[in-house]
């Protein structure tokens, strides 16, 4: 059931640059970090939106906030440790899981 990742090497080699980008930013506070905020919003809404196709209003965040987490950490790990296995595993956990609700 591997899923096909467009850019794997790239993650593996330097995470998701807009992730990085948007916890530098918050780090360092004011506007810009307000801003880095909208984005992640605007990304955890999208995926929300995605979730109440399909799954009640009141489970849809909370499965938002799961894919998106499950996303950044197994990055986190695959940058870490120079190992594209860990998103496919991932990635694979993702649609069994999306597939059973």
């Amino acid at each position: 059931m591997s899923l096909s990742l467009k850019h794997l090497d790239s993650i593996v080699k330097s995470g998701f640059p807009f992730w990085t980008f948007c916890t530098e930013l918050n780090k360092a506070g004011g506007k810009s970090a307000q801003k880095a905020t909208r984005l992640f919003s605007t990304l955890l809404a999208g995926v929300e939106a995605q979730f109440r196709e399909f799954r009640p209003r009141s489970e849809a965040q909370t499965n938002a906030v799961h894919f998106v987490s499950a996303l950044e950490g197994v990055t986190v790990l695959a940058n870490s440790l120079k190992n594209p296995a860990l998103i496919e595993m991932e990635s694979d956990q993702l649609l069994s899981w999306i597939r059973s609700l």
